[in-house]
């Protein structure tokens, strides 16, 4: 009794405060202003659930009518199909210097993928059975070294002469600012595409959940897989899955 007065359990003291802020009188609490927002909240909650909600979006045909905005199906499939163009230029030329005879071709249809894997930083790009072109993780670095009037004199100030190390690299910071704005400007525009043309379009908790590697432990598992061909996304809220 006397530990209990000194030192109250954890759960006890909760349990109060719960009973002070949380619980409204009918279940025990006392009268406080949080038991009238509780009831006023509880109010609210009825009206908009027994009240119809004005009409916002209707069809008509194949048009989709939302408030004063109307467009139909063909157009969303020429913004995919536009937006597609744009991204594919903007990995090609803007993120990997190249054009398409130079991108190293990638089979998807030929890929493998293991999804039962759960080891720790493992993705489809591990899997063993799947044998690349180039090291993709290299293939930049050395056109940089490599192409000295092209990629390396966008980003290095000289040459690389009587360099020991990077840290002997005289880089074009402002460059280099500006390449890594592209590569968002990239990422944005591929989970657009992600998010219009994967199936059921995701809300944002679940879009942004997607992760393209395993997590630390079996319960933060990746959300990209290969599936005979297709890229699936896999979201961490249970909503089946989308195949593009």
């Amino acid at each position: 009794m006397e530990a209990k007065r000194r030192a109250p359990a954890i759960v006890d003291g909760v349990d109060v405060m719960v009973k002070r802020f949380m619980t409204i009188r009918d279940f025990g609490s006392r009268i406080t202003p949080m038991d009238r927002l509780l009831h006023q909240r509880t109010y609210s909650m009825q009206i908009r659930y027994t009240t119809k909600a004005e009409g916002m979006v209707s069809w008509n045909s194949n048009q989709v009518l939302i408030n004063d905005k109307k467009f139909d199906m063909d157009g969303i499939c020429m913004v995919v199909h536009g937006l597609v163009e744009v991204v594919r230029e903007r990995l090609h030329v803007g993120l990997m210097f190249a054009d398409d005879d130079t991108v190293p071709a990638v089979d998807i249809s030929s890929l493998a993928d293991n999804p039962a894997e759960t080891s720790k930083g493992w993705s489809f790009l591990n899997d063993t059975r799947n044998v690349f072109l180039v090291d993709g993780r290299r293939w930049m670095w050395r056109r940089l070294a490599k192409e000295e009037d092209g990629i390396r004199a966008k980003f290095v100030e000289g040459g690389f002469g009587n360099i020991r190390g990077w840290q002997d690299i005289r880089w074009k910071r402002r460059a280099i600012k500006q390449y890594f704005q592209q590569v968002r400007r990239f990422k944005e525009e591929l989970m657009v595409l992600v998010h219009l043309s994967a199936g059921a379009p995701a809300r944002a908790t679940e879009l942004l959940s997607i992760q393209h590697t395993n997590g630390i432990e079996a319960q933060n598992q990746r959300g990209v897989f290969i599936n005979n061909g297709t890229v699936s996304f896999v979201t961490v809220y249970y909503k089946g899955f989308s195949a593009s």
